[in-house]
């Protein structure tokens, strides 16, 4: 019959034209709510009764999160593809007065290996990031974000890795009179050694560039995503050794120059013991 389905799956042959179709496909579903409330009536949220979720005057914080992928050729590495639409809507309450909060993300990865030694990851990326609060909050915002960031990695033998990411972007919040617009361009460069079964090191070395349109309006962290309007700069190197099987040691070091700003470093080492 080329299929066999019951009430809770189907199966089909792979030999058949559904079955040939459908092989490659694969999906994943991601549904979180969460709730903190002054509600009297437990059953109305134990029973997910979603009417009484996100209400004024009962609700603390909450938040309704979705999120769902479509695969095809998951796990091969020679192409695949994900496609993802998440959607989270969230209400807190402040002493200020509630805040209601939108985000989706609709994007596409895709990943390839062009000879043996070189693969690479791109994303295509659209972000809506909205959030309501009273006047006069400086979180409004309504931002639209687009970027597009492809990775490249070279692995020329099993222990070495050398890779190469280019970002570029373009964020834009029409919550003010007169948008904010910020372009972005980012690159990074990066160095993994591992050593087998003992350790590994990591470098890299980023340089970030936002450019926005004014200076006038009050721009959202969001958007600047912890970088400043400018040129930034970091670096980073992180060591991993296995000393003994009961022994691990880290060292990592941090190093950034924001804008106009001093150079801030940053290290620690640590070492583990099992027993």
């Amino acid at each position: 019959m080329g299929s066999d389905c019951n009430w809770y799956y189907c199966k089909f042959d792979n030999k058949t034209f559904i079955g040939s179709v459908l092989e490659p496909l694969s999906t994943e579903t991601s549904w979180r709510i969460e709730e903190i409330t002054r509600e009297t009536d437990l059953s109305k949220i134990y029973l997910l009764q979603l009417k009484y979720f996100q209400q004024e005057g009962t609700t603390i914080r909450g938040a309704n999160f979705f999120q769902q992928d479509v695969f095809i050729n998951e796990n091969k590495q020679d192409l695949s593809f994900r496609f993802r639409y998440s959607q989270r809507i969230a209400m807190s309450e402040f002493n200020t007065g509630v805040e209601n909060a939108y985000n989706r993300e609709r994007s596409l990865r895709i990943r390839f290996r062009l000879i043996k030694e070189v693969g690479n990851q791109t994303d295509i990326i659209n972000t809506t990031d909205n959030v309501s609060a009273p006047q006069p909050s400086t979180r409004n915002r309504q931002i639209l974000d687009n970027n597009l960031t492809t990775d490249f990695s070279y692995r020329p033998i099993g222990f070495v890795e050398v890779g190469f990411k280019l970002k570029v972007g373009k964020s834009e919040d029409i919550f003010p009179d007169s948008p904010t617009i910020i372009d972005l361009n980012s690159q990074l460069v990066r160095l993994n050694l591992s050593f087998a079964q003992t350790g590994r090191l990591r470098f890299e070395v980023e340089r970030t560039e936002l450019n926005a349109n004014t200076l006038e309006n009050i721009i959202p962290f969001e958007m600047l995503n912890g970088n400043q309007l400018g040129k930034n700069y970091y670096w980073r190197l992180n060591f991993d050794y296995r000393v003994a099987s009961f022994l691990q040691t880290t060292l990592s070091y941090d190093g950034r120059w924001q804008g106009r700003g001093k150079v801030v470093h940053t290290a620690r080492a640590e070492a583990r013991a099992y027993f």
